[in-house]
């Protein structure tokens, strides 16, 4: 995802998380046009994982002007996608789930990933290689179910050292 020219991050993020939409993504060219595009009972749901979930994004200028964001899935699972899965809508099987999908979203497109645990603010990656607090993201009360979050424009976070996405 490229970010350099896009208003959405050039205007109007500053201090406090900002919430971008997956549409307003879509029509900053940031995301193709068929980004997350499900059926669902109203038709076409734009924006949401194929457990039911809306994708949440919120973005934060930090000092030095550096653009940091996260992509989280939100709300309540749909109990048949994940039994089709062969997990089930447990707790742990949950967290068990949302740790696969973040593995193989690092491992496909080479981003920091983690997984928030049920009523916590806390991303964790793959293998314990990284903890960061996302409360000013996510919330202070927390994820309501185990959560699969990307994170993007961590200096701290990128291999390379960072750009800060932005």
């Amino acid at each position: 995802m490229r970010t350099e020219a896009s208003s959405v991050f050039r205007d109007g993020i500053d201090a406090g998380a900002q919430t971008v939409t997956v549409s307003t993504l879509i029509t900053e060219g940031l995301l193709p046009s068929t980004f997350a595009n499900r059926q669902g009972a109203g038709g076409v749901a734009v924006g949401t994982s194929p457990f039911g979930q809306p994708y949440a994004i919120r973005a934060i200028r930090r000092p030095g002007s550096i653009l940091t964001f996260v992509v989280f899935d939100s709300g309540t699972v749909m109990p048949g996608p994940i039994t089709r899965t062969g997990y089930n809508t447990t707790t742990d099987s949950l967290t068990t789930l949302k740790g696969q999908v973040s593995s193989e979203i690092s491992k496909h497109y080479q981003i920091p990933t983690g997984i928030i645990r049920q009523g916590e603010t806390t991303a964790r990656g793959g293998f314990s290689g990284f903890t960061i607090n996302v409360s000013a993201y996510v919330g202070a009360s927390g994820v309501t179910q185990p959560t699969a979050i990307v994170l993007k424009g961590f200096p701290e976070l990128e291999s390379d050292g960072g750009d800060g996405g932005g």
